[in-house]
């Protein structure tokens, strides 16, 4: 199983990044990485999407996300390229108007790939990937 954790701070509230989290069928807007996404499923709070995206390939899957609004956003693959995948976002208001952003991921892999290739592909995706979020989130509050 491999584990990542990183923690950065946006200069936006809790409940603008919250939307942008929750807005999954804009990501392929500002995540290069992300081909289509397509909603098959809300209830509440809780999202069922088929995703295209390129990491170091092109991945098809299933994400089941569900949202406390404000505060958090997990997901879970259904189905796709990994045996395990889980995460989520956990979100803290700071001061002068900033969030503080925990992003965890956890992942097994379904074929033999050696960790140290898989954990360094999400090294090199995931700043750009979190920056992508923040720059949205940023944006959208500057626009009003």
């Amino acid at each position: 199983m491999l584990s990542l954790t990183r923690v950065f701070q946006v200069d936006c509230d809790p409940e603008s990044f919250y939307r942008v989290l929750m807005d999954q069928e804009s990501y392929p807007e500002f995540l290069s990485e992300f081909k289509k996404v397509k909603i098959w499923k809300r209830h509440g709070e809780e999202i069922w999407a088929d995703c295209e995206a390129r990491f170091f390939k092109t991945v098809h899957f299933t994400l089941h996300s569900s949202g406390e609004p404000f505060h958090r956003v997990r997901w879970w693959e259904l189905k796709g390229a990994f045996q395990f995948n889980e995460g989520g976002w956990l979100l803290r208001p700071l001061a002068g108007g900033l969030t503080e952003v925990t992003y965890h991921i956890n992942l097994k892999k379904q074929v033999y790939i050696p960790n140290l290739v898989v954990l360094m592909a999400i090294k090199l995706a995931l700043p750009k990937l979190l920056d992508n979020f923040r720059h949205r989130a940023e944006l959208l509050v500057r626009s009003g």
